[in-house]
C-alpha cells in the first residue's frame, strides 16, 4: 500500500467518532491487550487517547511488535486529533524507536513513521526537524519505489517545508521535481499529473506567484473537464486550487465560481456534514465575504456568515469545540459580524477564539490574525485604551515570533495606524502608516495589494494636515498598483480615484477632479448598476464640482439624478435622501426657482426633523437646514411672523403644508 494512501486511511479511521462497543476501562494488562488486538478505530479520539496510553503501557513491556507500533500509530493520530502537538510528538519518537529496533533505520516500515512525524511538525511549524525528518525518510522510499507516489508525496512534504522557510528556490526544485516524476510515470495528460499540479499550485500561491498559480490550476481543471471528470471527487482539489489562485489575483468573483464547483462536488460525494465538504464551504464563504465587500451587499454577507456557522458546526462534530479550525470558524464569523457593526458579538466569538488558538505553535500566524480581528471590534465598542494594549502586546509578539520585517507585523501596523487616527494621535498614525508600508515593499514586494491600502491611508493623513500635493502622487501609485492587482474595472480601484478626485478639489483643479470623477462614475455603473446608491453619492461630489465651476445647469442635471437614485436605492425617507434634496434646493435658489426651492427644502427638513435615534442629526446641522429654509422663504417676500411660525412647525415634526398664495 503507498504512504500516501496508508497515511489518509490512518487519518480517515480515527476521525471516526461512532462509538464502537470496546470497553473504555480495562481490569487487566491482558484486557488491555485483548482490546488492543481487537482495535478497530472507532472511538472519540478524547475516549481513545487515555485507553491507547494504557495500552502502549502494557504493550512497552514486553518485546516491540506489529501491536505494539499499530497502537503507537493510532495513539499518535488521536493525539493529533485532540491537538496535543507535544505529546503526539513525543509519541512518534517512540514509535520510531520502536520500529527502528524490530525492523531496522533504513526500512520502509521506518519511513513510514518519519514522513507522518515530519508531516506532524509541518503543521506544528517545526520546520527545520521536519526537514530532517523528511531528508532521512527520502531515500529510503526512493529506493524501494523511485519515483512512486510515496516518493512523489514526500516530496510535496519537503516543499511544503521549504516554503515555510521562504527557501523559495528550494520549493521551486522539490516542486519540478516532484511534477517531473509525475509525468514520466503517468505521462500528460493524466488525472495523477492534474492533481500534482492542482498540489503545485498550492506552493506558488504561498510564494505569491499567483499568474503561474492560476496556470497550473487551470491545467489541472482543463484535464477534469476535458476528460468528462468533472464530477469526480479528485476534480475538488482542482476546482480549489483554481479557486486560491484567483483569491491571490482578487479575482474574487470567478474564484467564488470555482470554489462553488469544489463544494457541489463534495457534497455530492461525501454529503454535507463531512469535513471535506465543509472545507470548500470556508473556501467558498471567503470568496463570497470579499464579493460582498466590494459591492456592499448585505445579502450575500449573510449567506457568508451561514456558510462558516456551518463548517464551525462540522468543525466542532468532527475535532471537538477546542479545535484550531473551530478556532477558524469563529474568526471568520467575527469577521462578517464586524461588517455588520455588531462588535460584541464578534468579540465574544473572538475571545474564544484567542484563548483556544494559545494551543497552535507560537509561529502561527493565525494567532495573529485573530488577535488583530480581535483589536477591530474592541475598538469598534470605543473602548480604545484597551484595544491600544492589546496592540501594543500583538505587536511585540509578532515581532518576537517573526521578526521586525514580517508582512505579519505590517498588518499589526496598519491597525495600530487606524487605532491611533481614532485616538486623534495623527502624527504618531502616519509613523504607524508609513512603516508598515515600508515593511510590506519589502516583504511582499512593491506592486502589493497591502501595500496600497497601507499607502492610502497614510495619503489621507498627509492630506488632512493641509498638505495636497505629496497626497495626489501617493494615490496615483496607489491607483496603478491597485489596477495591477485587482483589475482597471475593480470597484476597488473607483474607490482609490474618488480618493484622487477629493485631493484635486482641495488643490481647486475642478476640471482635473471632474475627469476623475467621470471615470469613477463609469467604473461603479459598470460594477453596480446604474441606479446603486454608490453612484449617487459620487454624483453628489460631482455636483460640488459643478457648483465651485459655477455651471449650475449641469448641477442641478445632476443633482435630480442623484437623488433619484437615492429615492430608489435607499427610500425616501433616508437622511441621505434628504441631503441630495437639501443640494439641490440650494442650486434652485441660486437660479431663482424659488418655488421648487421652498417645496424640496421643506421635504428634507421634515426628514431630517422626524428622524429618531441614531437616525437624527445634530442640532447644529438642523439648524443649518433651517436657516437655508428661511433664506428661501426670505427671498420669497414671505413676512417673519409665517416664516417662524413655519419653522417652528417643522422643528416639531408637523408638515406646515403648501405656502400661502398671498404673502401678506
Amino acid at each position: 500500500m503507498h504512504l500516501a494512501h496508508l497515511i489518509r486511511i490512518v487519518l480517515v479511521t480515527v476521525g471516526c467518532l461512532a462509538m464502537s462497543g470496546l470497553p473504555s476501562i480495562a481490569q487487566t494488562p491482558q484486557e488491555l491487550v485483548n482490546i488492543a488486538q481487537a482495535w478497530d478505530g472507532k472511538m472519540a479520539p478524547e475516549k481513545a487517547v487515555p485507553l491507547l496510553k494504557q495500552i502502549v503501557e502494557v504493550l512497552t513491556k514486553e518485546k516491540p511488535s506489529p501491536l505494539l507500533h499499530n497502537m503507537l500509530a493510532q495513539l499518535a493520530a488521536n493525539l493529533e486529533f485532540v491537538n496535543d502537538i507535544d505529546e503526539a510528538d513525543r509519541t512518534y519518537s517512540q514509535w520510531s524507536e520502536s520500529v527502528t529496533i524490530t525492523d531496522g533505520k533504513d526500512s520502509y516500515a521506518h519511513a513510514v513513521v518519519l514522513v507522518k512525524w515530519g508531516m506532524l511538525l509541518v503543521t506544528d511549524q517545526r520546520s527545520e526537524k521536519a526537514e530532517t525528518l523528511l531528508k532521512q525518510a527520502l531515500p529510503i522510499i526512493e529506493k524501494k519505489d523511485p519515483g512512486g507516489p510515496d516518493m512523489v508525496f514526500t516530496l510535496q512534504q519537503l516543499e511544503g517545508v521549504a516554503i515555510h522557510q521562504a527557501k523559495w528556490k528550494d520549493a521551486e526544485e522539490l516542486r519540478g521535481r516532484y511534477l517531473d516524476l509525475v509525468e514520466k510515470k503517468h505521462g500528460r495528460p493524466s488525472q495523477e499529473l492534474a492533481l500534482a499540479l492542482a498540489k503545485a499550485s498550492h506552493g506558488l500561491h504561498e510564494e505569491e506567484k499567483h499568474d503561474e498559480c492560476e496556470k497550473l490550476a487551470r491545467e489541472s481543471v482543463e484535464f477534469f473537464e476535458s476528460n468528462d471528470k468533472a464530477d469526480t471527487e479528485a476534480a475538488s482539489a482542482a476546482y480549489n486550487a483554481l479557486g486560491t489562485s484567483l483569491m491571490g489575483l482578487r479575482r474574487w468573483a470567478e474564484a467564488e465560481a470555482a470554489y462553488q464547483k469544489a463544494y457541489a462536488i463534495d457534497v455530492k460525494h461525501y454529503g454535507k456534514d463531512d469535513i471535506r465538504s465543509t472545507t470548500s464551504v470556508n473556501n467558498l464563504a471567503n470568496s463570497i465575504t470579499q464579493v460582498a465587500d466590494i459591492q456592499d451587499d448585505k445579502e450575500r454577507l449573510e449567506k457568508a456568515e451561514a456558510m462558516f456557522r456551518e463548517y464551525m458546526r462540522v468543525a466542532e462534530k468532527t475535532f471537538g469545540s477546542n479545535h484550531p479550525r473551530v478556532a477558524i470558524a469563529l474568526s471568520n464569523i467575527a469577521s462578517v459580524l464586524q461588517r455588520r457593526f455588531s462588535f460584541t458579538e464578534a468579540e465574544a466569538l473572538l475571545m474564544r477564539a484567542v484563548q483556544m488558538e494559545d494551543r497552535l505553535p507560537k509561529k502561527s500566524p493565525t494567532r495573529i490574525h485573530t488577535k488583530i480581528n480581535l483589536i477591530g471590534s474592541i475598538m469598534g465598542l470605543g473602548r480604545y485604551k484597551e484595544a491600544e494594549t492589546l496592540c501594543e502586546k500583538t505587536l511585540t509578539e509578532a515581532k518576537e515570533t517573526f521578526g521586525e520585517d514580517h508582512a505579519l507585523v505590517a498588518s499589526v501596523m496598519h491597525t495600530r495606524g487606524n487605532l491611533l487616527v481614532r485616538l486623534g494621535r495623527a502624527i504618531e498614525a502616519e509613523q504607524s502608516f508609513w512603516e508598515a508600508m515600508k515593511i510590506r515593499e519589502v516583504a511582499l514586494g512593491k506592486d502589493h495589494a497591502d501595500v496600497a491600502l497601507s499607502l492610502f491611508n497614510l495619503a489621507k493623513l498627509v492630506q488632512a494636515r493641509g498638505d495636497n500635493k505629496n497626497p495626489e502622487s501617493m494615490l496615483r501609485r496607489v491607483v496603478k498598483i491597485d489596477e495591477k492587482a485587482f483589475g482597471k474595472d475593480s470597484p476597488r480601484v473607483g474607490y482609490d480615484i474618488f480618493a484622487l478626485a477629493d485631493c484635486l478639489m482641495l488643490q481647486k483643479r475642478w476640471k482635473d477632479a471632474r475627469e476623475e470623477i467621470d471615470k469613477v462614475i463609469t467604473l461603479f455603473e459598470k460594477s453596480f448598476g446604474k441606479e446603486h446608491h454608490f453612484i449617487g453619492d459620487v454624483l453628489m461630489t460631482y455636483a460640488a464640482i459643478l457648483q465651485q465651476e459655477k455651471k449650475h445647469t449641469d448641477q442641478e442635471k445632476i443633482l435630480r439624478r442623484a437623488l433619484a437614485i437615492h429615492k430608489k436605492a435607499l427610500g425616501d425617507n433616508h437622511n441621505t435622501t434628504a441631503r441630495t434634496m437639501i443640494e439641490l434646493a440650494v442650486n434652485l435658489r441660486v437660479q431663482e426657482k424659488l418655488n421648487e426651492a421652498e417645496r424640496i427644502a421643506r421635504t428634507a427638513f421634515l426628514i431630517f426633523s422626524n428622524q429618531s435615534g441614531a437616525n437624527r442629526i445634530p442640532a447644529e446641522m438642523l439648524g443649518q437646514i433651517s436657516d437655508i429654509y428661511f433664506l428661501i422663504l426670505i427671498e420669497l417676500h414671505y413676512p417673519r411672523n409665517l416664516i417662524q411660525e413655519r419653522i417652528e412647525m417643522i422643528h416639531e415634526g408637523n408638515d406646515p403644508g403648501p405656502l400661502p398664495t398671498s404673502r401678506t
